[in-house]
């Protein structure tokens, strides 16, 4: 039963939002970059941040072979990570002193 109900529930043929790849590389992708925040502040937010977008790409293009999930994963694992640069580098202009 396990192997007929497991597709259905969270293969890519199902819902996108219970495929649980998915949502694990969602949420891995904004808990680690912004524990690099929480560590070092901005700075370390884009360290962190790049550190991952290139274990994701290691991780999808070497380790694994290439399948038809292989862009979807790398989309889903660095998505994160570039909405939160895209937030700090619109916070980081608008706290910047403006010249006189």
């Amino acid at each position: 039963m396990e192997a007929f109900f497991k597709p259905l529930a969270y293969g890519w043929h199902g819902p996108i939002f219970v495929d649980q790849g998915f949502l694990s590389h969602l949420g891995w992708g904004f808990a680690v970059t912004l524990l690099g925040y929480f560590f070092g502040g901005p700075r370390w937010l884009k360290i962190i941040g790049v550190v991952w977008v290139i274990h994701a790409f290691y991780r999808e293009l070497i380790e694994e072979a290439l399948e038809a999930t292989t862009v979807s994963d790398l989309v889903s694992r660095c998505a994160p990570v570039l909405i939160l640069l895209a937030i700090e580098a619109i916070r980081s202009r608008r706290i910047a002193p403006q010249p006189a």
